[in-house]
C-alpha cells in the first residue's frame, strides 16, 4: 500500500539520522482535542453542524523528529483523529441534532521553530506543515450513500417543522494544511511535555449531509452541512530526546 511505503520510507531516513547524530532525535506522542470545522449552506437559517462543544475521545499522534539546529526541526509521525458528520435543525420551539462519528488517519509532514523565552525551561513553538491523509483507506475512490433519515415535531397537536436527510462519505486520499503554535515546557534535558493549538485546513469534500425542511407553513427550503477535513485541535504532548 501506499501509504506504508512512505511511513516506511520516512522511518528509515530518521533511523540514518539517528546513527548519526542521537542527541538530535526525538519521539513524541500527544493527545488531540479535535473541534471539527464544516461549511454550512442554507437557504434559510435554521441548519448548523451537528457540534460540536462537547468532549469527545481525543485522537492520537505518535511524532518522530530531528533537530535541524537548535531552532528547527523536521517532523512526521502517525495520526488518528475523530471525526463527527450530521447536522442540526434548531427552531425557536426546538429542534433536531443528528450525529455520526468515524475517523481520518494522518501522516503529518512539518517544520518546527523552538524559541527559548526564559532560562532553557520555557520555549514558544510554532510549526507549519501538511498532513497526508486517508479517510477509510480499505475504501479508498467509493463514494458511499451513508443513508437518510426524516422525521418532525409537533406543537399542541400542530406539526411546527419536517425534514429530511441525506449522507454521503467520499473515502480517499487528500491533502490538508497545518499550522501550528504554543509552548514548550523542559521538565528535563531528556523529556518536554508541551501544549499547542492548530489549525488544519482541508480542501475537497469528505461527508457531506443534504437536507431539505419547512418550518410551519414556510416553504421548503434546502440546506447542506459539508466537512472537507478542517478543524481545530488543542493538543497536549510528551516529547524523549535521545
Amino acid at each position: 500500500m501506499k501509504v506504508s511505503a512512505l511511513l516506511l520510507s520516512i522511518g528509515i531516513i530518521f533511523f540514518a539520522f539517528k546513527g548519526n547524530a542521537q542527541s538530535k532525535f526525538y519521539l513524541a506522542t500527544e493527545s488531540n482535542f479535535i473541534y471539527d470545522l464544516y461549511q454550512v449552506t442554507d437557504e434559510g437559517n435554521a441548519v448548523g453542524p451537528s457540534n460540536i462543544r462537547t468532549i469527545d475521545v481525543p485522537g492520537a499522534t505518535l511524532i518522530a523528529g530531528y533537530e535541524l539546529n537548535s531552532i528547527f526541526s523536521i517532523e512526521t509521525g502517525m495520526a488518528i483523529r475523530p471525526v463527527k458528520s450530521g447536522f442540526s435543525l434548531m427552531f425557536k420551539e426546538g429542534g433536531r441534532k443528528s450525529e455520526g462519528g468515524g475517523a481520518y488517519y494522518h501522516i503529518p509532514v512539518r517544520t518546527r521553530a523552538r524559541i527559548p523565552l526564559y532560562s532553557d525551561w520555557l520555549f514558544a513553538t510554532a510549526s507549519v506543515g501538511v498532513h497526508l491523509s486517508v479517510t477509510d483507506p480499505t475504501r479508498l475512490d467509493i463514494t458511499e450513500a451513508k443513508g437518510s433519515s426524516n422525521g418532525g415535531s409537533t406543537v399542541n397537536g400542530a406539526e411546527f417543522y419536517s425534514y429530511s436527510a441525506e449522507y454521503t462519505t467520499y473515502n480517499k486520499m487528500f491533502i490538508t494544511a497545518a499550522a501550528e503554535t504554543g509552548f514548550d515546557f523542559q521538565l528535563s534535558p531528556k523529556f518536554n511535555i508541551y501544549s499547542t493549538l492548530t489549525y488544519n485546513r482541508g480542501f475537497t469534500d469528505l461527508k457531506r449531509t443534504d437536507i431539505q425542511y419547512q418550518y410551519k407553513n414556510e416553504p421548503v427550503r434546502s440546506a447542506s452541512v459539508l466537512h472537507e477535513g478542517s478543524y481545530l485541535s488543542v493538543n497536549i504532548g510528551l516529547r524523549f530526546h535521545f
